[in-house]
């Protein structure tokens, strides 16, 4: 979602220099992680990322990144 939203902000015109660097510091904290899944659903990730104009890495990212934190909040409530 996070780079989604940069994308979109960066094709307005509307990218602030704080997001970039947020981005960047996030970056900079990840780590690089090799999982083994479906063909079928690696090709649905990238058909899907393909029409929203994003890598298929990064639409998987943000995916992943999306059902975690929903998750994370169904728990706490």
């Amino acid at each position: 979602m996070v780079e989604r939203n940069l994308i979109q902000a960066m094709r307005d015109g509307t990218a602030l220099r704080g997001t970039a660097q947020r981005l960047a510091r996030e970056a900079r904290a990840s780590k690089n992680v090799t999982i083994r899944m479906a063909e079928a659903d690696l090709d649905l990730a990238r058909k899907q990322a393909e029409a929203k104009g994003l890598p298929h890495q990064t639409d998987i990212k943000s995916v992943l990144h999306e059902a975690l934190v929903k998750r994370q909040r169904r728990q706490t409530s």
